[in-house]
């Protein structure tokens, strides 16, 4: 086996060949915090410090004596074995001193975590049979209490239930006894109908027959009488002439009311007024309501009696029609006995028009409450449409004057000490 003789270090490094001009500064600075040195300065100050830490790495490796398993340094002067000049032995593409922005490095990859070995076990036989043991009893008392929870909770859900359901025969139970209360109190009822305009009209005929006389009759609620306006003032005193608070005058008045029975919940069914603002078909309503002669855009009185006896006509083949009224929105039919009301219902409850119509919301009985907040969600009233307002108009002089509609414009007349009237120059508005 030849000899090898150990060559003996050189004095001095040997040249560099490294272009340290390939290196932008971010690269430099960080080649010197590895090593722990000074960032601050100018980038010839910062070539100079890394070109004399190579140096005297160098010279450190040369200075110590040359072992066997020492391994000659490379091109940067470094000693490979070194891990602290590792990050001068990167190639180019790796962000070394070769070139490259790359400023990854060793230093900067994830240490690889060690596997922990897997102790045996020391147990005996008896110990490990004993483990298992208790793991299986504590897997049984959990499954255990598993399903006594299950149990409890279906329990539960069953007693909810049963709860539910007694609550909703009470409220059955409440709501039938409360019906008949009502139905009892209903029969013993009437209704006797006044209108006011009908008695307006028969005493101005008692007053004046002639009708030449009185000008109007119209009820004041304020002193709970009607307020009667005469052609003529000497035609009032000679109607109270001597009347006092202790000896008033009368009058007698014919007149005759209709008596009807107060609605009774079985014998009625209702719906919702076909005018009414929440309506679908309002619009076509109130256009079947304009061919009938009445103008109107509410539902008043004259359009209600036209539905009576449009409905009169299209139900009557149910049975006798007892009376047709308007509550809570709702037109309320009611009928002699509880089998026509039901037969309408059952006739009518699905896809029936009434003058091409559709009867919507309908229902047995009178309309509650309930009945008109239900009814409100289904079929909402439509937002109401503010007109624009009108806009401003500029004069010759620059004046801004807002046009408004049922004003027209006069000009005004000045009236001079001397009794003589003169006209404004211009024309000014007044209502």
């Amino acid at each position: 086996m030849p000899h090898f003789q150990q060559r003996a270090p050189p004095s001095r490094p040997p040249q560099q060949d490294i272009d340290f001009n390939t290196f932008d500064n971010e690269t430099i600075k960080q080649h010197l915090i590895s090593r722990s040195l000074s960032t601050v300065g100018e980038r010839p100050v910062l070539v100079q410090r890394l070109k004399d830490e190579v140096n005297k790495a160098w010279s450190q490796y040369y200075a110590r004596s040359t072992g066997p398993s020492q391994q000659p340094p490379n091109q940067f002067g470094m000693n490979q074995m070194q891990p602290n000049y590792n990050r001068f032995n990167q190639n180019q593409t790796g962000g070394g001193f070769g070139g490259g922005n790359n400023t990854n490095n060793f230093q900067d990859r994830p240490k690889k975590k060690k596997r922990r070995k897997r102790k045996r076990s020391t147990l005996t036989e008896e110990e490990r049979a004993k483990l298992e043991e208790e793991r299986r009893t504590a897997r049984e008392a959990k499954e255990a209490r598993k399903a006594e929870n299950k149990k409890k909770e279906l329990e539960a859900r069953e007693k909810k239930r049963l709860k539910r359901e007694a609550a909703a025969s009470r409220q059955a139970e409440m709501e039938k006894k409360q019906k008949l209360q009502k139905e009892n109190r209903q029969r013993s009822e009437v209704f006797v109908y006044f209108d006011m305009k009908a008695f307006s009209d028969q005493l101005m005929s008692a007053l004046d027959p002639d009708g030449s006389r009185v000008n109007a009759c119209n009820y004041d609620f304020s002193h709970k009488g009607f307020r009667v306006r005469f052609t003529d003032p000497t035609h009032a005193i000679g109607c109270a002439k001597g009347a006092t608070m202790s000896k008033p005058r009368t009058i007698s008045v014919p007149t005759k009311l209709s008596v009807l029975p107060a609605p009774i919940e079985s014998h009625c069914v209702f719906f919702l007024d076909p005018c009414h603002a929440g309506h679908p078909e309002k619009e076509q309503s109130f256009e079947w309501v304009s061919e009938q002669g009445v103008k109107a855009k509410t539902s008043d009185i004259n359009v209600l009696n036209l539905w009576k006896k449009s409905a009169v006509e299209a139900f009557c083949r149910f049975g006798t029609i007892v009376n047709i009224y308007r509550e809570r929105g709702f037109i309320v039919v009611q009928y002699q006995t509880e089998d026509a009301a039901e037969s309408m219902f059952e006739a009518l409850k699905e896809n029936e028009t009434l003058n091409a119509i559709s009867l919507l919301f309908m229902k047995h009985g009178t309309p509650k409450k309930r009945d008109r907040l239900e009814c409100d969600k289904k079929y909402p009233k439509l937002p109401k449409i503010k007109a624009p307002k009108p806009e401003a108009e500029e004069t010759k002089d620059g004046e801004t004057v807002k046009a408004e509609e049922g004003k027209e414009t006069v000009k005004a007349e000045e009236t001079t000490e001397t009794g003589e009237t003169k006209k404004a120059p211009e024309a000014a508005k007044v209502n």
